[in-house]
């Protein structure tokens, strides 16, 4: 019982820490920021220090930052061991029999490290690791951002034990996700004032609906794609809840996404944020609809393909992540493939932090005919899922070219047999498939190939193409409508 109270106490002091640390940087504005900003990098390269990876390579805690080499993903997976200090006690080894049990999700891996797992754009899986203080100071950042402002403008007592503060987290379950992680459990005392539910977005969207519907969320977040399906139904009469607060991220939000959700909770308020697995509070969108980088969270860089500086202002090939929370698995210099500019000048809003613009995920919803012939609308992330955790799979690439057909193309790892990939595959789809009633009703195919093209923006890896166009009208049947085979 000790032990449990002293790493919760853990978490929880960081918490506090990072969300006092980021209202001084709001209040004191830039002097402040790059006070923080300085001082918990200075930690970080520290902490750098001490890894078999930075020390074979000459590094230390007074190297300057762009000194240090750019890290990619692969450089992560190869090296994994290594960027661990010595006597950490973690290995890829003991990790692959975690990742691969749905139900360690949310636990503490050898009571010290949550794990979450990511494809991310380039369709290659990550594995990332924060100790329980660096947990604390990332989730004390995000609520300091997205919701004490708002939290503010309700004014504190709004909710408490009177009124029991409700939140929805419609997403990807099932697995080690950071989203899921971060709306899994309300932090500490909190608990008294507030619930926090999971939603698996994986489900059908009569499932989701009803669940919605019971709990009358006042906080709602999603992936984009998923809030214009939950959009429509609201508009529909199918979906009847009053968020005063959505917030959305991972995806990228089209202008069109952005006015259905507009139009069908109007008086929510809106909020995207910018986030990746490596670091999630990368930036947070503010009243203007632009968004602004957690300086004191992380660093940004814009570089151009061979990983130089790009004038502020212009388009970046790629992004080099330094996040300055997590004192568990450095994370410094890494190669994030997102292009992204800075935006000049102060916000109208009146946040010292600076602005962004980015271009995000383009992947595709997919489209199919259900029995009675209404048409279903599939986001992304459900599809996504499942073909994380496949084990050997190293890239996929799904492609609808009609609403009757999918070609599924994967590259398998080295030291893994395509045939055994392909069948995991086809047993994961033909499930999925059957959850949605819409067996029998889709072809496809499954082929491993050698490489999988990118996008032509960076290495951005289109996961989900479809060439089916959007319906006049995507309803998606509630669950008696169906008709069971």
């Amino acid at each position: 019982m000790r032990k449990w109270w002293s790493q919760k106490t853990e978490e929880f002091s960081a918490f506090l820490d990072a969300v006092t640390e980021a209202e001084k940087c709001v209040k004191e504005g830039a002097v402040a920021i790059q006070d923080v900003r300085n001082e918990r990098l200075a930690q970080v390269l520290q902490l750098a220090s001490k890894t078999p990876f930075y020390q074979e390579r000459g590094l230390g805690a007074h190297t300057a930052l762009e000194d240090f080499p750019v890290v990619t993903k692969q450089d992560l997976r190869n090296n994994f061991d290594d960027f661990f200090a010595t006597g950490a006690g973690v290995s890829l080894a003991h990790l692959h029999p975690w990742i691969n049990d749905a139900s360690k999700a949310g636990r503490w891996f050898r009571d010290q490290y949550l794990v979450a797992t990511t494809s991310g754009t380039t369709g290659e899986l990550g594995i990332f690791l924060n100790d329980k203080a660096s947990w604390g100071r990332t989730r004390g950042v995000i609520f300091a951002r997205l919701m004490l402002p708002w939290l503010r403008q309700k004014g504190l007592l709004h909710f408490g034990p009177h009124r029991q503060f409700r939140a929805a987290f419609v997403v990807a379950t099932g697995g080690h996700f950071m989203t899921a992680l971060l709306g899994q459990e309300v932090p500490g005392p909190a608990r008294v004032a507030a619930r926090s539910e999971q939603i698996p977005v994986q489900n059908p969207l009569p499932v989701i609906l009803k669940r919605l519907n019971r709990l009358r969320p006042h906080l709602l977040h999603a992936y984009p794609s998923t809030l214009g399906l939950l959009a429509q139904a609201q508009l529909e009469g199918k979906l009847k809840i009053a968020p005063e607060l959505i917030t959305m991220g991972s995806e990228h939000a089209s202008l069109r996404c952005r006015q259905k959700i507009k139009e069908a909770f109007p008086k929510a308020a809106f909020r995207e944020t910018y986030a990746c697995t490596e670091c999630v509070p990368l930036a947070t969108s503010c009243p203007e609809e632009m968004l602004h980088v957690n300086e004191d969270a992380c660093i940004i860089e814009c570089v151009d393909e061979n990983n130089q500086p790009v004038p502020k202002g212009e388009w970046s090939h790629r992004v080099l992540l330094t996040n300055l929370l997590n004192h568990g698995q450095p994370i410094i210099r890494y190669a994030l493939e997102d292009r992204v500019r800075f935006v000049s000048g102060k916000c109208p809003c009146g946040s010292p932090f600076a602005r962004i613009q980015v271009q995000g995920r383009t992947d595709d919803t997919l489209y199919f005919c259900g029995r009675d012939g209404h048409w279903q609308a599939h986001s992304p992330i459900p599809i996504e899922l499942q073909f994380l955790g496949v084990a050997g799979l190293n890239q996929y690439q799904v492609y609808q070219p009609t609403a009757t057909k999918v070609e599924i193309r994967f590259v398998a790892a080295s030291n893994a047999y395509g045939n055994s990939v392909a069948a995991r595959l086809e047993d994961n789809f033909k499930q999925y498939l059957q959850q949605h009633d819409i067996n029998g009703m889709v072809q496809y195919v499954i082929e491993e190939v050698a490489a999988i093209g990118t996008s032509g923006q960076g290495h951005k890896v289109r996961k989900i193409i479809s060439d089916v166009e959007p319906p006049a009208k995507s309803v998606l049947v509630k669950a008696q409508e169906v008709r069971r085979t």
